[in-house]
């Protein structure tokens, strides 16, 4: 309504569409669990904590108690872990049930994409996981630029797969899992650019 966002569950077609707990009020960023039964969302209405709603009974649980601004949620292809990252740009999982929380990355310092020096907003630029749900692929200025990274979901096996001079961001996998795209810039005009998962010249 141009004023506070809503999670909204809807067919297809966008027919049968309904809010997803709009009592709570301002809500984004959701994803459905593989099986259709729950969302995860975040969003202003509780600082950014994660929250997971049931949808058979409708129930809400908050995930993220004590950590606020975590964004991005997404389910891990088996149902039972949610990947998101914080306004640090770190990266964290935590089980659906909101038990075993952990951070997988330390000093990224990476949460939005800007366009330009004068886009002073941003837009969030999360983490993605890889088909199989075995990686993450993300961003990260540990070496000083955003470039791309990429690390096991048991924070295993961190890697730098792009070394560019340039910012990097909007990091997605290819539908079987061997090459990511992603988006850097050529003078001041942001190129789409793919680089395999085993690193090399993207």
């Amino acid at each position: 309504d141009g004023v506070q966002g809503k999670v909204i569950l809807a067919d297809l077609d966008g027919g049968n569409a309904k809010p997803v707990a709009p009592e709570l009020g301002y809500t984004y960023m959701a994803a459905l669990n593989p099986g259709g039964t729950e969302v995860v969302f975040s969003g202003p209405a509780r600082g950014y904590r994660l929250l997971i709603a049931n949808l058979k009974d409708n129930k809400v649980n908050l995930l993220t108690t004590d950590h606020p601004e975590s964004f991005v949620p997404q389910f891990t292809p088996n149902g039972k872990t949610i990947i998101f990252f914080r306004r640090d740009g770190d990266i964290y999982r935590v089980d659906r049930d909101g038990k075993n929380l952990r951070k997988l990355t330390t000093g990224n310092k990476y949460v939005e994409f800007r366009l330009s020096s004068k886009d002073h907003h941003g837009s969030t630029d999360g983490p993605q996981l890889s088909p199989d749900g075995r990686q993450i692929a993300y961003l990260s200025r540990k070496s000083g630029v955003a470039n791309v990274w990429t690390i096991n979901v048991d924070g295993t096996e961190e890697k730098q797969l792009t070394f560019l001079n340039s910012e990097c961001g909007r990091v997605r996998w290819s539908p079987n899992g061997s090459i990511l795209s992603f988006v850097s810039f050529v003078g001041k005009y942001p190129q789409l650019f793919a680089v395999s998962v085993s690193g090399g010249q993207p």
